[in-house]
């Protein structure tokens, strides 16, 4: 008999291996059996933000990784892993400090970008005069500058354990989700990018993030990771990622 997969977010209730417990408050609400289980089990799905900590303290493996939770809230990190790889990304400067924010900002053209550490959309700001930086100085620290590129096409790759399961374009600079439509992950035009984000991915140890590409005058960029969607449009219909990875668990694949 197959033994029962242990998650605690509730996104995979629906599957048959799967106990789901919740997430409570505190590791002292669920009950005796209920530790027993996240103590014997080989890998806890969906851990939450909450608890990753524990968890990775006491080596036990999640679904996602810690870096795939990590990576999707800081932009600060996003920066580091790609100056790291020497993948290619926009120039941007991470500033600590007023100092280093007020050295930093004239030597970027303007219009530019101004980030706030985390991901999140309301923390993307566009720069179009010099004395509007200064009400970005004091609202975040770190802060990052970055250049503002005019994209003429856009692209973002889901992957799900290390492997791409959907892929999908737009046209232009605009980020909307309602605006990208579904692109064969192995489509030719995006061969190029596909082997950097495996790289990117694989280095990286992301098991379950939504990388995304800009054009722009200089070629493709990456411009950020972010928590993959749960649905969207494939060429061949609707993909459910919770549905995927459900597969993955009754195949015996993770």
């Amino acid at each position: 008999m197959k033994a029962f997969k242990v998650a605690l977010a509730p996104f995979l209730a629906f599957c048959p291996r799967v106990r789901t417990l919740g997430v409570r408050a505190c590791l002292n609400d669920y009950s005796e059996e209920e530790k027993r289980l996240l103590r014997e089990a080989d890998r806890v799905f969906f851990p939450t933000p909450r608890y990753l900590d524990v968890f990775q303290a006491l080596a036990k493996p999640t679904f996602p990784g810690p870096a795939s939770y990590r990576y999707q809230r800081s932009r600060v990190m996003q920066q580091l892993l790609f100056q790291y790889l020497k993948l290619p990304h926009p120039r941007s400067r991470i500033c600590f400090g007023n100092r280093q924010k007020q050295l930093a900002a004239p030597t970027f053209r303007v219009p530019f970008l101004v980030l706030g550490p985390r991901m999140a959309p309301d923390t993307v700001h566009l720069v179009d005069r010099p004395e509007i930086f200064e009400g970005y100085i004091h609202r975040y620290n770190p802060l990052i500058i970055q250049e503002n590129v005019e994209w003429t096409e856009r692209v973002r790759l889901i992957f799900v354990r290390f492997r791409c399961i959907g892929a999908l374009r737009t046209a232009g600079a605009c980020a909307s989700s309602k605006l990208f439509e579904p692109i064969a992950p192995e489509h030719k035009t995006l061969k190029h990018i596909m082997s950097l984000t495996e790289v990117l991915v694989r280095t990286g140890r992301l098991d379950d993030v939504m990388i995304e590409w800009g054009n722009g005058e200089t070629g493709w960029e990456l411009t950020g990771i972010s928590r993959p969607p749960v649905r969207w449009s494939a060429p061949d219909g609707i993909m459910n990622r919770y549905h995927y990875i459900c597969q993955l668990i009754q195949s015996g694949l993770l």
